[in-house]
């Protein structure tokens, strides 16, 4: 986008104030097959992403530990999840929230049945405690900010 906006601003400036000429010139870049590609796939891959670490789940629980994983992967699921939807929220963009909402949600049950069957010597607090404190931060920006403020500071 950022590269597309100076082109933009050329074919306006070249056009004069004749608005059909840069409708005309600057007609879209692509596509709507490849609009729509491009809003439909990103959510579909990020689900397959998602789900990706039932297997490692199942063998959790089969072998009753974690053995020698970390549980990082899954707590930094939850808070990225959590931080991306409130990012599509704030923009009232679903095609971010709703995905981002399903790896929220996945996310914390990964981390819920890595604290479940944790190795004895596996790190844990640390990690949940750093996804916490961002989950929260992201959160209470977007709780206590004006809109334009919590957008810019979660990054909108």
């Amino acid at each position: 986008l950022h590269s597309v906006l100076p082109l933009l601003g050329t074919i306006a400036a070249e056009a004069g104030t004749n608005a059909a000429a840069v409708a005309t010139v600057a007609a879209p870049l692509v596509s709507p097959a490849v609009v729509t590609f491009l809003q439909v796939s990103p959510p579909i891959a990020g689900q397959v992403l998602f789900l990706s670490p039932m297997a490692a789940m199942r063998q959790f629980r089969e072998e009753g530990t974690t053995g020698g994983v970390s549980i990082i992967p899954y707590a930094a699921m939850a808070a990225n999840g959590l931080a991306w939807s409130t990012y599509g929220a704030l923009g009232a963009d679903l095609t971010i929230m709703l995905p981002n909402a399903s790896g929220c949600v996945l996310g914390l049950y990964y981390t819920q049945q890595f604290y479940k069957y944790k190795a004895p010597d596996a790190v844990v607090l640390p990690y949940i405690g750093g996804a916490t404190a961002f989950s929260a931060a992201v959160v209470g920006a977007a709780a206590t900010m004006p809109l334009e403020t919590a957008r810019m500071a979660i990054g909108y």
